[in-house]
C-alpha cells in the first residue's frame, strides 16, 4: 500500500493535509493534487526509517496541526489513520484545476524483501512501462558514469537528492559506491546508483578495454 500527503485546498477551510492511499503508484497519476511538495511512501516501510526519507521539518509540518509530538511514529499513525483511498473517478468531482504533476521522492515496494530494508527512494514515473533497468553490482564498478543532467530530477532536502548529486560527480560506478559509504548520515550504496539510472539521470559505459 502506498500513502500520500497532500496539501489541503488552496483557500478552503478544510484540513491542511488530504491524505490518500493507493495499492499502487500508477493509481496516484491521476490525482491533481500530488506536486513536488507532496510526500509519498510504501506503507510496508518500517516506521523508524522515515526519519531518514523525510525532513524533521516535513514531519513536524504533519504532526503539529494534529496536536502530536514531532515524531516519526505519530507521522506514521496520523496517515495511517487518515488516508482514504484514491479513485481516479473522484478527480471529475473535484473543483480544482489540475497541473502538471510534478516528479515526486517516493519509498517504493520490493516484493520478497524484508520490510527493515525497504528504503529504496524513487520516482513515480518509474512506475510507467518503461524498459526494466538491470540493478548495479560490484561487477559495475569499472562502468564509467556518464551524467545527463545537471541536478537530479527528485525532490530537494531528502537523502537520496544528496546521494544523486554525489553520484553525478563521481566518474565511475566504483568511485560514487565509495563516497556514497562514507556519507553521515544514512550513507548510500548500489541501489542509489539503480535508482538514479532509473530517473534518466545517467548512463553507464563499460569501461575500454585498451584493445586496438
Amino acid at each position: 500500500m502506498f500513502y500520500a500527503i497532500c496539501d489541503g485546498v488552496p483557500g478552503s477551510s478544510g484540513p491542511p493535509f488530504l491524505f490518500y492511499k493507493a495499492e499502487t503508484l500508477g493509481d496516484f497519476h491521476s490525482c491533481p493534487y500530488i506536486n513536488e511538495t507532496s510526500l509519498i511512501f510504501d506503507g510496508n516501510e518500517n516506521v523508524h526509517r522515515l526519519n531518514y526519507l523525510f525532513t524533521k521539518d516535513e514531519i513536524r509540518g504533519v504532526c503539529e496541526p494534529y496536536n502530536r509530538f514531532p515524531s516519526a511514529e505519530n507521522f506514521w499513525v496520523i496517515v495511517h489513520g487518515k488516508a482514504k483511498y484514491w479513485k481516479p473517478e473522484e478527480e471529475t468531482q473535484m473543483n480544482v484545476v489540475k497541473g502538471h504533476t510534478s516528479t515526486v521522492g517516493v519509498v517504493t515496494e520490493q516484493p520478497d524483501v524484508d520490510p527493515h530494508t525497504r528504503i529504496t527512494l524513487e520516482l513515480d514515473e518509474m512506475e510507467k512501462a518503461e524498459p526494466t533497468v538491470k540493478k548495479v553490482t560490484t561487477s559495475n564498478k569499472d562502468h564509467e558514469i556518464v551524467k545527463l543532467v545537471d541536478e537530479p530530477p527528485i525532490r530537494k532536502g531528502t537523502n537520496r537528492y544528496r546521494n544523486m548529486e554525489v553520484i553525478l560527480a563521481s566518474k565511475t560506478v566504483g568511485e560514487a559506491i565509495s563516497a556514497l559509504r562514507k556519507l553521515d548520515p544514512a550513507p548510500g550504496g548500489k541501489t542509489d546508483i539503480t535508482i538514479a539510472l532509473k530517473a534518466g539521470a545517467i548512463e553507464l559505459r563499460e569501461p575500454s578495454t585498451g584493445d586496438s
